[in-house]
């Protein structure tokens, strides 16, 4: 057993993968609240992807100075988060994995709490843990699940997830997942991504049918400034929402696709001024298309037009028929003249999509 992990009764073993890339200011207390984890059997594995700050010399360091029989695999070149975790899930050996951020912190039962309610559900896909965040940060709250214990169903979970306000957490970070969910699934992280996360949980929501929660804090998620959401200027995220929407417009279950439509909209409406244009035309038609095929006419047309635009403005009709339907307000028509265009439209309209189909 390694110095400074508790007893436990349980023999589930756990990996915690934890990708290292310029994080010299905070590495230790990560480090050190993985060591001080209540829990014994515990598979800890770093990923050095070649920063450029003496973060790794300092998990070496750590390693050597408490005789730790910890894994540090080494990347030949940076390949970023997501080739990170990657490699550690595929060095794995646990039953299920839990991924960390190197610039974060677990709290010291967090293993042994995760493992706990795993135990408590056999079978269980994915065990959500609860954030402390600081700077505190109300879109990480987990209060709504406090009475929520297990969920055996698909149809929960997927209304959640894609539930236009609070929903399940995307972060990939503060869940023990089962590892043979991860390898059956394909569930890997996709490379050159920002927000991989965002991504991630699209695939793997497709398959979740079985989650638990824990209710006492976890994980703590610190807000910091070298951080690649913070250093990244809001337009460098723009390329990756563009492959993250046209994904979310190509992968949908007809059961919840006007949900799935409606959270994912939204977050193109609120990046749409960022865009440039020729991507605001790919994501509308992408999206268009699945309007029309879930016979969302009148949202399919709105979203032609769009994708036939030379030009955008914040106040063309395209954006007040869109914010209407997020905000759940939206008429039938706006105007008779404007319904008798919907409706000689909805022929050519048809002719269209058919054709990108």
């Amino acid at each position: 057993m390694d110095e400074g992990f508790g007893q436990c009764d349980s023999f589930m073993k756990v990996s915690i993968v934890i990708p290292i890339y310029n994080v010299s200011a905070y590495v230790e207390r990560c480090l050190q609240s993985v060591k001080e984890q209540t829990y014994a059997q515990c598979e800890v594995i770093l990923v050095d992807d070649c920063g450029t700050d003496d973060s790794v010399a300092k998990c070496e360091a750590f390693i050597s100075r408490y005789h730790l029989n910890w894994t540090l695999l080494h990347h030949e070149r940076n390949r970023g988060l997501s080739a990170a975790r990657n490699t550690g899930t595929e060095a794995a050996t646990g039953e299920f994995v839990l991924y960390v951020d190197s610039d974060d912190a677990l709290t010291p039962h967090c293993v042994q709490d995760m493992v706990m309610v795993a135990e408590k559900y056999p079978g269980v896909q994915m065990v959500q843990g609860k954030t402390r965040s600081v700077p505190y940060r109300a879109w990480y709250d987990m209060e709504r699940y406090e009475s929520v214990g297990f969920v055996e169903d698909c149809d929960w979970i997927a209304r959640d997830f894609f539930n236009w306000g609070p929903s399940l957490p995307v972060n990939a970070w503060n869940k023990l997942i089962r590892l043979d969910f991860i390898r059956v699934n394909g569930l890997t992280f996709e490379e050159g991504l920002l927000h991989e996360d965002e991504m991630w949980m699209l695939h793997t929501i497709r398959f979740l049918s079985k989650l638990a929660f824990v209710h006492e804090f976890t994980y703590v998620h610190y807000a910091t400034p070298e951080s690649i959401m913070s250093t990244v200027s809001s337009l460098g995220h723009l390329p990756s929402w563009k492959v993250i929407l046209c994904e979310a417009a190509q992968i949908w279950n007809r059961k919840y696709a006007k949900m799935q439509m409606k959270k994912y909209i939204g977050q193109f409406l609120y990046r749409i001024d960022g865009f440039p244009m020729q991507d605001v035309r790919e994501i509308a038609e992408s999206f268009g298309v699945m309007a029309f095929r879930t016979h969302c006419f009148g949202l399919a047309f709105v979203l032609y037009r769009l994708a036939r635009q030379e030009t955008i403005h914040p106040f063309d009709s395209y954006h007040e028929y869109l914010n209407g339907y997020l905000n759940g307000a939206l008429p039938r028509f706006w105007t008779v003249s404007h319904g008798i265009k919907m409706l000689r439209a909805r022929f050519a309209v048809g002719q269209r999509m058919r054709k990108l189909l």
